[in-house]
């Protein structure tokens, strides 16, 4: 399952409640402007990237196309602000899916295109000096244009927690939204990973086209289970532990300096029984025809909302 990263935003330094704008970067803050982390920023607030406004390449030879950063036009000094631009898509653009361009990089010879965020992105311990490319969104090629749903992130991770796991870490679009009891896993370092926590993008390439994107009024979070203060999984409640955790609310965690769960993301568990009308997920025992054979967090294609993305998860009533 693709995992996405809610944004930075810019606050008031008159009104802590008060996010003047979303961001991806502290530096897109304008003065006296404070940026905040996104677990710092109340209710569904810089929840996706259709709230994140980005900039346009001005130039003729950039095409006038949408994109984040400077750096990603042919001319930088043409790169302007522009409320019609998102992380997602151009207001103006007749196009209704996903317009807002992103970076190519090549990572060494004989290498395919890669898409990136930033610049910054292109870096790579791994590849030598010199052998990386930033290519630019206008000649990037319009033969294969980088969207955010194309763009691969990094993710914050728990300290102390390993293996990292997808209860203990989020994705994050840099180092910069790492709270103080995280550690920022680098988009290259995930991208190697075997068996990586989560697959995090930019944006999912549904929720890209325009007019998709659904916000709720608040994010709802849970708290999780804990063994020797060690996060060890998410839950909804004291039920989902383990006999030797114990459970912490959302408030307690956010305490101690932990980000809670989304509690979209929770894991849930299955009715195993062939007399079953539907082999789907379920949230309690209750559900099933036969509790004693529900598979509590079965897998992690079980969530809150749906096995897989596909059929809704049951609960009792």
């Amino acid at each position: 399952m693709i995992s996405t990263p809610r944004f930075g935003g810019c606050r008031d330094p008159n009104d802590p409640e008060q996010i003047v704008q979303c961001a991806l970067s502290p530096d897109q803050c304008p003065p006296p402007t404070i940026y905040v982390q996104p677990h710092e920023i109340p209710n569904n607030a810089c929840q996706t990237g259709s709230q994140v406004t980005v900039g346009r390449c001005t130039s003729n030879l950039d095409a006038n196309l949408c994109t984040p950063f400077p750096a990603a036009c042919e001319i930088s000094a043409k790169f302007v602000k522009d409320p019609t631009c998102d992380v997602l898509s151009d207001e103006t653009s007749p196009i209704l899916g996903p317009s807002t361009r992103y970076l190519h990089c090549l990572m060494g010879p004989n290498k395919p295109k890669e898409c990136v965020l930033s610049v910054s992105d292109c870096e790579d311990k791994d590849v030598k000096e010199g052998e990386v490319i930033s290519i630019r969104v206008a000649t990037g090629g319009n033969d294969d244009p980088c969207f955010c749903h194309h763009v691969p992130t990094g993710l914050c991770y728990l300290e102390g927690v390993l293996p990292i796991t997808s209860d203990s870490s989020f994705c994050s679009v840099g180092a910069h939204d790492c709270p103080d009891a995280y550690t920022y896993l680098s988009v290259h370092e995930l991208l190697r990973m075997e068996s990586p926590p989560r697959i995090c993008r930019l944006c999912l390439e549904e929720d890209s086209q325009r007019g998709n994107q659904r916000l709720h009024e608040q994010v709802v979070e849970s708290g999780g289970c804990y063994i020797n203060d060690k996060l060890t999984r998410c839950a909804l409640s004291w039920l989902q532990c383990e006999p030797a955790a114990t459970f912490q609310s959302s408030h307690e965690m956010r305490s101690q300096g932990h980000v809670p769960c989304s509690a979209a993301e929770v894991s849930v568990g299955r009715c195993m029984s062939s007399l079953e009308e539907t082999s789907g997920c379920a949230g309690t025992s209750s559900t099933c025809y036969l509790p004693a054979k529900f598979q509590p967090r079965g897998d992690s294609s079980c969530t809150v909302h749906a096995d897989a993305g596909l059929t809704p998860t049951y609960f009792g009533k």
